[in-house]
């Protein structure tokens, strides 16, 4: 619907914070005088949120539809003071603050700070767990490893002393809040997310590259030596050299491979599809049944620190929060659950800004209820 203009004027004050009470109760009297116009303030506010996660604002299309019967001059004045908003937001740290009036109990700060947040973990053959924190160096399976908070290197030593070692499987975890690079022995660069593992040779024999998946992750497999294979859920995915991202979490319905750059067969079941650059694999983990299609603008949007929803459910949402913030989220009501969101956040967003996005576009609230967010509806 077109927004008169001086609703939206009075939007843009409450959203970046400087509305006055008068403005504030004449905006609350109409978003809730018709469907209408509680839809329009629900998009106005996906739009914003989203634009304040990365978005382009300046060419942003949903921000233009809505400025589209406004002057030249208006639609200036009104982008500049969404930009300043904006970066307001995001360089300077302000908050939306967190939802629910009285139902605040429990301190969210405080109860984020006394949650111990686990480190990524490399798993030797021996089953021993070694905490990949500092800088460090090891050698096994004719491999030497050295680690950092950021990264583990692997280097194939078995052309030296270590050449009659025998090759040995160890695994790497990620925790969730974490992500973290691995570079395998034959050059391969694996980026992991938040709550993955990924299990792998020390070194890789002639002629055979394989790993076995579980979460996420983006591969850029070096070229020139021979098959390699990534064995995630339901399907495999075969490449000679390549840049693509595989997305198989346990508890989600469904593994994904979307192709960056190069070319990569996936097999699942009995089906197998060659996809070419810009494509995505979706496969049902339950009844392998698959689709391809264009990849989403934001399928590995994850690796620049962002994560981005389009028109999704709030239960999907809440599952890959736990992820990025390890969060456990409960849901009091199955509307809420179905609920949907688009929109978008920087990885390192305060969740307190997050959930307070979440609770002015839906109208949800939240509270901290035995060391779980509990979300309702309003």
């Amino acid at each position: 619907m077109d927004i008169p203009e001086e609703v939206l004027d009075v939007m843009l004050d409450e959203l970046s914070g400087v509305a006055d009470p008068g403005g504030r109760a004449r905006l609350r009297a109409w978003i809730a005088s018709s469907a209408n116009c509680r839809a329009a303030w629900e998009e106005v506010c996906a739009i914003w949120y989203s634009g304040a996660a990365g978005g382009d604002i300046a060419s942003a299309s949903a921000w233009e539809s809505i400025l589209a019967r406004r002057s030249r001059e208006r639609r200036r004045r009104l982008t500049r003071r969404w930009a300043a908003a904006v970066c307001a937001a995001v360089f300077a740290g302000a908050l939306l603050g967190w939802p629910g009036g009285k139902e605040r109990e429990v301190d969210l700060s405080t109860w984020l700070e006394n949650r111990a947040g686990s480190r990524v973990e490399l798993v030797l053959a021996d089953g021993r767990r070694v905490e990949l924190g500092r800088p460090a160096e090891l050698r096994e399976g004719g491999a030497r490893i050295a680690s950092d908070s950021s990264g583990a290197r692997y280097v194939d030593e078995s052309a030296g002393e270590a050449g009659d070692e025998a090759v040995v499987m160890h695994e790497l975890i990620v925790p969730r809040g974490g992500e973290y690079r691995l570079l395998l022995s034959d050059g391969t660069v694996a980026e992991l997310n938040s709550g993955s593992a990924l299990r792998f040779p020390s070194r890789f024999s002639r002629g055979s590259r394989e790993v076995w998946l579980s979460g996420e992750a983006f591969f850029r497999v070096r070229g020139g030596a021979g098959r390699f294979a990534v064995h995630a859920g339901a399907v495999e995915v075969e490449v000679t050299g390549t840049g693509f991202n595989v997305s198989a979490y346990p508890d989600d319905n469904a593994t994904s491979v979307t192709l960056e750059s190069g070319s990569v067969e996936v097999r699942a079941g009995d089906r197998v599809e060659r996809l070419e650059p810009g494509y995505r694999m979706e496969v049902d983990n339950e009844t392998l049944e698959s689709r391809v299609g264009r990849a989403e603008a934001g399928a590995m949007a994850w690796r620049e620190g962002i994560l981005l929803f389009d028109d999704a459910p709030l239960e999907e949402l809440a599952r890959r929060l736990t992820r990025w913030y390890d969060v456990p989220f409960a849901f009091r009501d199955e509307a809420t659950r179905r609920a949907r969101f688009s929109g978008g956040f920087r990885r390192y967003e305060s969740l307190e800004r997050v959930l307070g996005v979440l609770g002015e576009v839906n109208d949800i609230s939240f509270r901290v209820e035995n060391d779980t967010v509990a979300i309702r509806a309003r």
